[in-house]
């Protein structure tokens, strides 16, 4: 192969690329097709390879897909959050409900229902509808219910209610929002931005059951005892 050959197959001639070639080889080891893959600055290859669609999430920039992912870990976040920042304040649910303990418990048995319930459903609308207006749906559900908890005069059965469509409306984070982060990373991106989505669920489940200690006016007694 010549020197000029060679320097076509490590960049791209339109668009002056850096390329890596690529060999297909069958199961006896045999080449059976020779291609190129799109190099990252730092030589990755890029796969799966981007289109030439400007509207292909592959082709956006930085900022918009680290925005995009953002607001995935933040809904995320609220995924175990909505489920159990309610658990310190039980002591005042029974009170304002006159129920037993068990009875309040239930006020987080039902939201993770939601949760689990959820994703049977979000999954195959986003693959139907598409994957943004799934997340819209679910926040606007979750945001609707968790302002129907604060209704005055609420009774303990509406009160479980609106918290299974809380649990509901958070669900689709837990799989649409990983095909986001796939749709938007490429195979060697995916194992970082994946990494900090689990976190996300890992501190919402730390902030809510710690939400109500840090309001509680008692909470420097609490680190005396």
């Amino acid at each position: 192969m010549s020197e000029k050959a060679a320097k076509q197959l490590h960049h791209d001639p339109e668009k002056g690329e850096p390329l890596a070639l690529v060999r297909t080889l069958d199961p006896s080891g045999s080449i059976i097709n020779i291609g190129t893959l799109r190099l990252d600055p730092t030589g990755s290859a890029l796969i799966p390879p981007p289109t030439s669609d400007p509207l292909d999430p592959l082709n956006w920039s930085q900022s918009q897909k680290y925005t995009c992912i953002s607001i995935v870990c933040f809904f995320y976040f609220l995924f175990t959050y909505l489920a159990t920042a309610t658990i310190p304040s039980f002591a005042l649910l029974q009170e304002q409900f006159d129920a037993t303990y068990t009875q309040v418990n239930w006020t987080f048995a039902i939201p993770s229902l939601g949760l689990a319930l959820g994703p049977l459903f979000c999954s195959a609308l986003a693959d139907i509808y598409g994957r943004r207006i799934v997340i819209i749906g679910g926040t606007c559900i979750a945001l609707v219910a968790s302002g129907c908890t604060s209704i005055h005069g609420i009774s303990l059965h509406g009160y479980m209610v609106a918290r299974f469509f809380q649990g509901f409306g958070a669900s689709p984070a837990a799989t649409v929002g990983l095909s986001i982060i796939n749709d938007v990373s490429f195979e060697h991106e995916r194992g970082f931005r994946i990494g900090l989505w689990v976190m996300a669920i890992d501190l919402g489940a730390l902030f809510g059951g710690f939400s109500e200690l840090l309001t509680n006016p008692q909470i420097p007694s609490i680190f005396l005892l």
